[in-house]
């Protein structure tokens, strides 16, 4: 692509720069466009209408093209309509030769193209989207299907294009490249169950090795539009949240959609009403692997102190906030307060399950150290004066980190 515009130009000249680069490059990606230019890609989309109103370019799935005769004279913009994605299938497999490999991406519309594909085909399908993999086998179509992982199409949308030599190996082909096509407004596309324990256990193997997880990507999709969740939404952010992921996140939602703080809102609410439910007691031993590791076990001692004694919180003093990750991975019921000098620290943290972290001069002796953690435990409400907390520390001559832990009483 050319140097891109101002984002500050006005729309003529954002319309007149998409249309020289399209003419040039015969197809494009809208999120490209909306990422070479600095806008949201619903500018870019209001852009192209209107020079497709104009009759300059066509709107096909995944982008714009210049060439009046992209996809045989169809158009089929990815609006979630079922009969649409089906007739866009049928042109696609039209297109396809008998020993061509295609590579599908997950989403409804790749789901609509491996099922659109004849039985006799005798080409090959690369794919790492777990409905189309089932699909495929259940179409005794597996043996010339290939899983890869999520490295395996390049970060654009692509529809039709050529195979690099980097992205397919030493596959000489021709290929077909579908772009992820996002769940609908209704929630109609419903993950397979092989696909929903996938996340579960990588949520369960990110605990064991006390790693933080992040659960993400149209969790609220549907809230893009409207001002409500559907009901199967609100159940995919409790599960992750039940599975044990440290944060759940909004993208679109609040990027481009038309409520995004009522989006936040709602996420808010579901974790607030979720979290007490938390088996706190039995992650306390069986969640994270604390085996052979002085830090984790001092960490996994201390969350069953706030059992055993009542403990109001927990106070971890750190400068790398591995200590804290530790702690955190064990789900301590109570609050726990990472203490840092180090604001890159500080920051990361706050991603943390159940840690929240303020930054604090650095600690010269043990008994300024648990002054001043009484203190900040105070200031930060975490907890009140006559209230047992525990502070985890270590003595650096020990070079063994975190080894200590001591019960201490707020004066």
């Amino acid at each position: 692509m050319s140097d891109p515009i101002s984002r500050h130009e006005g729309a003529p000249e954002r319309r007149s720069w998409i249309l020289s680069e399209l003419r040039s490059a015969g197809f494009l990606a809208i999120n490209d466009l909306a990422r070479e230019l600095n806008v949201s890609h619903m500018t870019v989309r209001r852009d192209l209408h209107a020079l497709e109103s104009g009759g300059h370019v066509r709107m096909v799935h995944g982008g714009v093209s210049a060439t009046p005769d992209s996809l045989r004279g169809h158009a089929f913009p990815d609006d979630g309509n079922t009969e649409a994605r089906a007739r866009l299938a049928e042109h696609v497999v039209a297109m396809i030769g008998a020993g061509d490999t295609i590579a599908l991406d997950a989403g409804p519309t790749a789901y609509a193209i491996a099922r659109a594909l004849p039985t006799d085909f005798r080409g090959s399908v690369i794919t790492h989207s777990m409905p189309v993999l089932q699909l495929l086998d259940e179409r005794s179509m597996a043996s010339r299907t290939v899983a890869a992982g999520g490295e395996l199409l390049p970060d654009r949308h692509a529809f039709v294009g050529p195979a690099t030599e980097s992205a397919l190996g030493q596959l000489r082909a021709r290929t077909v490249f579908l772009s992820p096509s996002a769940v609908d407004a209704h929630g109609t596309y419903a993950r397979s169950p092989a696909e929903a324990s996938v996340q579960r256990r990588l949520i369960a193997l990110a605990g064991k090795h006390s790693r933080p997880s992040i659960t993400a990507t149209q969790m609220l999709a549907s809230m893009v539009s409207s001002p409500r969740p559907t009901r199967a939404e609100v159940s995919d952010v409790a599960n992750a949240i039940y599975q044990g992921t440290d944060a759940v996140m909004l993208s679109e939602e609040t990027a481009v959609g038309e409520h995004p703080v009522e989006a936040v809102r709602v996420m808010d609410r579901i974790a607030r009403a979720t979290e007490p439910e938390l088996p706190y007691g039995d992650w306390v031993f069986s969640r994270a692997d604390s085996e052979g590791d002085v830090a984790a076990s001092v960490a996994r001692a201390a969350v069953g102190s706030t059992y055993t004694l009542g403990l109001s919180a927990l106070i971890v003093p750190t400068r790398s906030g591995r200590t804290a990750r530790l702690v955190s991975a064990h789900r301590p019921k109570v609050p726990v307060l990472a203490v840092s000098p180090r604001i890159a620290t500080v920051r990361r943290l706050n991603l943390l399950f159940g840690v929240q972290c303020v930054m604090a001069d650095e600690w010269t002796g043990i008994g300024a150290l648990l002054d001043e953690c009484s203190t900040l435990a105070r200031e930060a409400g975490v907890a009140k004066s006559g209230d047992l907390i525990g502070i985890t520390d270590g003595l650096p001559r020990q070079e063994l980190g975190t080894n200590l832990f001591e019960i201490h009483r707020v004066p």
